[in-house]
């Protein structure tokens, strides 16, 4: 567990790097909270914030979120230090560890878990293409942009092995 938080912190890290000349970049941890009207976005410094992408999310739930900084948006919320246009929403239990295959994707090959229907553009395939069998361990990424135009989303993965179940 803390080894996986040390791999998304770095990988969150070279993220942020990326958007630094960004303007009103904002990466931060925090908890989902329950607002008067809305449902908000409490960083870990306290500070409450109006998110556009909430899909599935409940008070209580620890999230990373990455995007832009409107400290000035007009919301029906009448709480909140602003509102943050989200690039990504990262739930701190949205994890895989399984079996699947690689498969070609119309851009790009995806992963396609066991039982699953649905398919994932992984961020780095250790060494392996499209028709192997591997066991995928990391972050699922349901609001990721890929050049791919493919999959249900993409997984940030830690460790990726062949599978030899």
């Amino acid at each position: 567990m803390i080894q996986n938080r040390l791999v998304r912190f770095a990988w969150l890290a070279g993220l942020a790097a990326l958007m630094a000349g960004c303007d009103n970049n904002f990466v931060a941890s925090g908890t989902m909270v329950q607002g008067v009207e809305c449902l908000l976005f409490e960083a870990d410094g306290g500070k409450q914030y109006v998110l556009d992408k909430i899909d599935g999310l409940v008070p209580g739930d620890q999230v990373t979120v990455i995007g832009q900084l409107d400290p000035n948006c007009a919301t029906v919320c009448s709480t909140g230090n602003g509102c943050i246009t989200a690039t990504l929403v990262l739930a701190d239990n949205d994890q895989i560890d399984t079996c699947g295959k690689l498969i070609a994707g119309a851009e790009c090959p995806l992963f396609q878990a066991d039982g699953s229907l649905g398919t994932y553009v992984l961020d780095q395939y250790g060494g392996f293409g499209v028709g192997a069998r591997v066991r995928v361990n990391g972050q699922i990424l349901t609001d990721c942009a890929t050049t791919c135009m493919q999959g249900d989303g993409c997984v940030h993965v830690t460790q990726i092995s062949a599978c030899l179940e």
